[in-house]
């Protein structure tokens, strides 16, 4: 113990250490400067990450920032890519166990989600233009017509809509103007990439204008089904977007959006991995091994009285000659699998969105943000990377939210005081219509040999005479299926205070209430009830706090220290394997920052510093862990993540920029919490180890990217990029099974662009994953259950040409 103490006082002494050198280092290196604020070379992007539109470099926060034209520059095609530019960030864009295209799982700081399910919600708060995403399914955009893309890292309890315990993601599109112009976009690369983009920009009269963009984004998969010569990973999906801007008065603004995003395309690429054969289907596994392997030829569980094997002890012995499901249906390549059942994702998604800002004074501001999304999709997988029906799932799900936000905004005391002060408040419902096939060979085989059996014992019919024998372990909907019905109320305030010209003071506060509904009435087991009680609510309430003590030490250098809370609700597990008496639930998790930074520009508005050091306390951790076959969300430890980020950029000739981010975590378990309730009623021990790396969370990253612009002399620019981005081992599930620890990894990114100067057109070249990188994204371990791990694995090398053209 008085070890550990030491430990703690040792970091403590770091800790600080740090953030002094962090402050001076600016000072120090650029003592020679005058006082005198020269014009920067390095792009200064204006950000709203208070709720307020100030420069970055002015925000006393861990923000990154990209422009839309940054976004192209590096050749990104949609939001998920930016976890290759932003330190300490991941963003997956399928989430395991999912099957969809579009199921985004995102973790800053080592803090995030990564289940898809409805009743998980995001760690990461995603927004478009102030609207909150509520569900992780539907939110990875395309980066057509984004103005620019805000990433705050760590906590944002009391500004931001809910949720954001591990950051936000604030996306902004480009807003119509007065200017009539338009634009079009063509990508052609390989696997048969064809890309369109294009906008027009419409003004309707001098205080209203429009604008329309539209896309479409086909791709051919890169991995096979080799029995079935499907292939997947491939893509099909179109967007459209339409916006409006009434300068309704002088001091009225009204914004209108709405948009549409549809895909109808394949399953991610997905393969059976086990480099332990024996596990796969082994005699001890619930469904590959009980109710499948065991099975043939007789069934050496008849006549047991273990309460946990009376479903299996039931079950008829299985006819000779049955293939058995092991290491044959491992194909040795992760682009290869040799799965043939049920593939595909498709997603319709509509949303809509009208802002008004009121000026009513000249030191008060009313904001009103009013949202609207919906969507629709249906996915697919065959987990079992076989031709056996052994674990198939699919779903069809369907959401609906509405929210509301109101801000009130001003300042005063002759400037001394910023405020604002806001409520909101969100309203959602959705369903999902899950069918799993748990060892649906068996009862398939049953049926084919007119097998039946008695259940009776399980309080079914004995049905041996008929020759009929139903799969008691099948999940099914029964409608809509599971169906949830949420709502969330906040109301948060936060004042920024001049304390001395060079000395502000931040305090911010917020108090939220979550009220989650859920009805399991149509989820069935073996085509009964699920739950005895299926209709179930539970209600979270959560205060958060925020202070920020910021000095500027001279116009180009900033230095804060801060402490701020997060938090994300709790919620109901919708996955079960026998009915139960309740739903279970999983309460929330809640974390407290302290972070110390220094954001500087010297060397005459050359370079730029921007770094911050942070300490966080995570509690009540929210994990997804596997019992029996069935994933399910339990509060699984408390935590300490402590950490450090570093952007620098450098102009240190004309025309030749450099940037450097670096990441580093370093996060651990400090208390593991006791058992808990499992998939079928019986108390599970929590499978976490003390020692395990939290998921999705690198201990180092670091991005470089470099880019020269050449003047040539036929009056055109020829601009040249590399983008360099490294990332340290990271575990894909939270009990860090061997097969799914994706190693160290390096990734090369190239683009190329040429433009005539005062030409309406240019052409860039672009390669991505340069060494052509075998690597993982997310996979799922269920070794208990089917002894099977499956993984999606990333895009190969990809190039192509984009030419656009403006008008």
């Amino acid at each position: 113990m008085q070890f550990m103490n030491k430990k703690k006082l040792m970091f403590k002494h770091k800790f600080v250490a740090v953030s002094v050198a962090l402050a001076c280092f600016p000072i120090c290196i650029s003592a020679q400067e005058t006082e005198e604020k020269e014009e920067l070379l390095i792009e200064v992007i204006q950000v709203n990450a208070r709720k307020k539109v100030e420069s970055i470099q002015d925000t006393p926060l861990a923000v990154s920032a990209f422009t839309g034209e940054g976004l192209r520059d590096r050749a990104l095609g949609d939001i998920s890519q930016i976890d290759q530019i932003v330190p300490n960030m991941t963003f997956d864009s399928t989430a395991p166990i999912s099957g969809s295209s579009n199921a985004a799982s995102v973790f800053i700081r080592g803090i995030g989600q990564s289940d898809f399910a409805l009743t998980a919600d995001p760690g990461v708060g995603i927004y478009l233009d102030g609207v909150y995403i509520a569900r992780s399914t539907g939110s990875v955009f395309d980066s057509m017509d984004i103005e620019r893309i805000e990433v705050v890292r760590g906590p944002q309890g009391t500004l931001f809509g809910k949720n954001t315990i591990g950051g936000a993601i604030s996306v902004t599109t480009t807003k119509p103007d007065e200017i009539f112009r338009g634009g079009i976009e063509t990508t052609i690369g390989n696997f048969s990439h064809r890309k369109l983009r294009g906008f027009v920009n419409v003004p309707i009269s001098e205080n209203l204008f429009t604008r329309l963009s539209v896309s479409s984004n086909e791709k051919d998969g890169y991995a096979e089904r080799l029995l079935t010569g499907q292939s997947l990973g491939g893509e099909d999906k179109y967007a459209a977007r339409f916006t409006a801007r009434w300068y309704a008065t002088d001091s009225l603004t009204l914004d209108f959006a709405t948009d549409y995003s549809s895909a109808d395309e394949e399953s991610p690429a997905s393969s059976l991995v086990n480099f332990t054969p024996s596990n796969l289907g082994a005699a001890n596994t619930s469904f590959a091994g009980l109710a499948y392997n065991n099975l043939i030829g007789g069934n050496p569980l008849a006549g047991s009285t273990n309460p946990a094997l009376a479903a299996f002890a039931l079950l008829p012995g299985l006819p000779l000659g049955t293939p058995l499901y092991d290491s044959r249906f491992l194909s040795g390549d992760l682009k290869k699998s040799n799965a043939t059942g049920p593939t595909g994702s498709e997603y319709d998604i509509f949303g809509s969105s009208l802002t008004a800002e009121w000026e009513i004074s000249e030191h008060t501001t009313i904001k009103s943000i009013t949202g609207y999304r919906e969507f629709d999709t249906d996915f697919a997988r065959d987990a079992d990377g076989s031709p056996l029906n052994l674990l198939h799932t699919e779903n069809s799900m369907s959401h609906e939210q509405f929210s509301q936000e109101l801000q009130f905004s001003g300042n005063g005391f002759e400037g001394k005081l910023d405020w604002i002060a806001g409520l909101f408040y969100m309203d959602e419902t959705g369903n999902d219509a899950v069918t799993v096939s748990f060892a649906q060979e068996t009862f398939d085989i049953y049926a084919a040999n007119n097998i039946g059996c008695d259940l009776t014992a399980l309080g079914g019919p004995n049905l041996t005479s008929a020759g009929i024998c139903p799969n008691i372990f099948r999940i099914d909907p029964a409608g809509e299926g599971t169906t949830i019905d949420n709502q969330s109320t906040a109301v948060f305030i936060e004042v920024d205070y001049a304390i001395h010209k060079d000395l502000d003071l931040t305090l911010g506060l917020r108090t939220s209430q979550d009220t989650k509904g859920i009805d399991l009435t149509g989820y069935t087991i073996g085509g009964g009830p699920s739950i005895a009680n299926p209709i179930q609510e539970e209600k979270f309430t959560n205060t958060s706090g925020r202070f920020i003590l910021s000095y500027t030490l001279n116009k180009d250098r900033l230095t804060y220290l801060s402490y701020s809370q997060g938090y994300k609700s709790g919620g109901f597990n919708p996955r079960y394997g026998l009915p139960l008496e309740f739903p279970t639930s999983f309460e929330p998790e809640e974390v407290g920052s302290w972070e110390a930074g220094v954001k500087s520009d010297f060397w005459g508005g050359r370079a730029r510093v921007n770094a911050a050091v942070f300490s966080a306390d995570y509690d009540d951790i929210q994990v997804v862990v596997f019992d029996g076959g069935i994933p399910r969300t339990i509060n699984a430890a408390k935590g300490k993540i402590d950490g450090l980020e570093i952007e620098v950029v450098v102009v240190p000739i004309d025309n030749l920029s450099i940037n450097i981010d670096y990441g580093y975590l370093n996060a651990r378990y400090t208390r593991l919490d006791s058992a808990v309730i499992g998939s079928f009623g019986n108390p599970i021990v929590n499978p976490i180890q003390e020692d395990d790396l939290f998921i999705n969370t690198p201990k180092n990253s670091l991005s470089a990217g470099v880019q020269y612009e050449v003047e040539l002399s036929n009056q055109a620019t020829l601009r040249l990029r590399t983008d360099v981005n490294y990332k340290d081992k990271v575990a894909n599930d939270a009990i860090n099974t061997p097969e799914l620890i994706q190693k160290a990894l390096t990734l090369v990114n190239l683009t190329a662009s040429y433009s005539p100067n005062n030409a309406d057109w240019g052409i860039s070249l672009y390669i991505r994953n340069a060494t052509d990188q075998e690597y993982i994204t997310s996979g799922v371990a269920d070794k208990p259950g089917f002894g099977l791990v499956e993984v999606n694995v990333a895009r190969p090398r990809e190039f192509g040409a984009v030419f656009n053209y403006t008008f």
